[in-house]
């Protein structure tokens, strides 16, 4: 596992990120995706602080609940642990894996986070004014007031990473804010990194370079695969494709003339979908025996719901294919089926959600 770890590009930046992170309080890194920083980085931290013989407790977030329990598991098989439960941990709505090692890593949704620190902030407000009254004549001996720490329930983190902060939405906004004011305590010790891959590093550094001047920033090479692109007309060229497609161009011509969807003019072709999918795994069947997945992207639970059922009932697809569907109000257990590996012979296919609009 360390040799295929060695073979991620963000691995020969290792000693110059664990210096970087020494050195500064605040470390904006970003890296395109595929370089493996979000599997890397925690792993980076938990071996330094090993050799050092340092505590190190780690807090990661993620946009999203599927990829906490992702990346919880990866980097728990990357250091060689049966699963989860071990070094590595996480949280979300509704279900957490607690670390049973000193030195850990939890990943956690930014609400989960933020969430965190709001109580923390309000159970600490709530103690200091009970406490007021019988701390208000105790006295050091410089004769000034006894204060105690205002980042209760964050004394234990060394280390904050925040990832994809690009995903810009009020809670991640808003945990960005907390953050920043938590950097102005001196009692707060904790080292924040700020990963991305199309992460704005001035717009990051500016806005912590003004409560700490210890804030910098590093870039990691990724690396690039071959990708094909196809558009709809060229489907045309596919007879059995060729008559879906034909009405899809219809509805889209239609959608882009009239600016709007009228009488369902401007409907999303989901049976074009599901025969673009069925083509694509029988047409590659003999060719790759079944190998390889295919991942489609739809606007949302409706859309996926109807691609599904029609995939659901082809024969060609019965038996030879894992249909898995990928949505947020799903279990997690549902949502982990993505992961695991088919049988020889059987392809996967998963239907998730494009954030960014319809595809």
């Amino acid at each position: 596992m360390r040799a295929h770890r060695a073979t991620l590009p963000v691995y020969m930046y290792r000693a110059e990120i664990i210096e970087a992170i020494a050195t500064n309080r605040v470390l904006v890194l970003s890296g395109p995706t595929g370089s493996g920083k979000t599997t890397q980085l925690p792993q980076f931290l938990l071996e330094d602080a090993e050799e050092r013989g340092e505590r190190c407790v780690i807090a990661v977030t993620q946009p999203r609940r599927l990829a906490c329990i992702a990346v919880a598991d990866r980097i728990a098989v990357e250091r060689g642990e049966r699963g989860v439960g071990q070094s590595v941990g996480y949280t979300i709505r509704l279900e957490s894996v607690v670390p049973s090692e000193a030195n850990h890593v939890v990943l956690c949704t930014g609400g989960i986070l933020l969430r965190k620190l709001m109580s923390s902030r309000t159970r600490s407000a709530r103690q200091k004014t009970s406490r007021r009254e019988l701390e208000i004549d105790q006295k050091d001996p410089t004769g000034d007031t006894v204060e105690k720490s205002s980042v209760a329930g964050l004394e234990d983190l060394t280390h904050l990473i925040l990832d994809e902060v690009h995903e810009r939405d009020l809670h991640s906004d808003f945990l960005l804010t907390i953050v920043r004011e938590l950097l102005l305590d001196s009692k707060c010790s904790v080292k924040v990194i700020l990963m991305s891959a199309t992460i704005n590093i001035d717009l990051f550094v500016s806005y912590f370079a003004a409560v700490t001047s210890a804030c910098g920033h590093l870039s990691v090479p990724g690396r690039m695969f071959p990708v094909k692109t196809f558009f709809l007309n060229d489907l045309l060229a596919v007879p059995e494709l060729a008559t879906h497609a034909s009405e899809a161009i219809v509805q889209c011509t239609k959608r882009g003339r009239d600016g709007e969807d009228n009488g369902g003019g401007g409907a999303m072709p989901l049976h074009l979908i599901a025969e673009l999918v069925d083509y694509l795994h029988t047409s590659r069947m003999r060719a790759d025996n079944g190998s390889g997945a295919v991942l489609v992207f739809l606007p949302g639970w409706s859309e996926i719901s109807v691609v599904l059922r029609l995939l659901e009932g082809r024969r060609s697809i019965q038996g030879s294919t894992v249909l898995v569907p990928l949505h947020g109000n799903l279990q997690g257990s549902t949502q982990r089926q993505v992961f695991e590996r088919p049988r020889s012979g059987v392809r996967g296919a998963s239907l998730s959600i494009w954030r960014h609009g319809p595809v």
